[in-house]
């Protein structure tokens, strides 16, 4: 299998995504948080609170925990990953 050949497991192609989305069963993604450059980060809410996964956080770590915060409750972050 050649790298232009394969096809990710869910076989859709890739889209551009601006706003939050729920991209599989318990994750989803903050949408663009505002930075130079706009950053998204994966958040998986769990029953103590939120995971986030995050890139290089441009936008800053506070801009990207309080917008995952407000889309999924204000509830706190438990781990946080990346940045």
């Amino acid at each position: 299998m050649t790298s232009s050949s394969w096809r990710p497991p869910w076989d859709s192609p890739p889209r551009g995504v601006r706003g939050p989305l729920k991209i599989a069963p318990g994750a989803y993604t903050t949408g663009a948080v505002a930075g130079d450059p706009d950053e998204q980060a994966l958040v998986v809410p769990g029953p103590r609170g939120l995971v986030l996964v995050v890139g290089r956080s441009h936008p800053g770590l506070a801009r990207i925990v309080e917008t995952a915060r407000s889309q999924h409750g204000g509830g706190p972050v438990r781990l946080l990953v990346g940045g």
